[in-house]
């Protein structure tokens, strides 16, 4: 794992859009805390740190719901919005909670992908 997550510090943006694949699907916190830290890492551009955030969301590892989860209540519309999205791989009581409470955000994309987390895990709702 650790050519990752040099990997991860590439220069090249494919370089990095793979290691991000690679590195969610790991099962050590260590790994998966640097795929968070990129989602969370505000000097890269939008559109990187949501596809970070798209490949947490393939992963039930616990450390993404509690790095993520305060997130979702952040006054950065952005960081809402990542939240949904690396959320959807939980189906904890309070990732499905927060997630519904998403749908009534005040900005449409953060409602938009609160509504795509859950549906990705509807049996999990249908649990809660």
């Amino acid at each position: 794992m650790s050519d990752v997550l040099a990997q991860l510090r590439s220069d090249d943006e494919e370089t990095r859009r793979a290691a991000l694949s690679e590195a969610s699907m790991a099962s050590d916190a260590a790994t998966i805390q640097a795929v968070i830290s990129h989602v969370l890492n505000e000097t890269l551009a939008d559109t990187e740190r949501q596809f970070a955030a798209e490949c947490l969301a393939k992963s039930a590892h616990p450390e993404i719901g509690a790095a993520m989860l305060p997130k979702s209540q952040d006054p950065q519309p952005v960081m809402r919005t990542l939240a949904a999205i690396a959320l959807g791989g939980q189906s904890t009581p309070e990732v499905i909670h927060a997630l519904i409470q998403g749908l009534t955000d005040s900005v449409n994309t953060v409602r938009n992908w609160s509504e795509r987390s859950l549906l990705s895990q509807i049996s999990a709702v249908r649990q809660s």
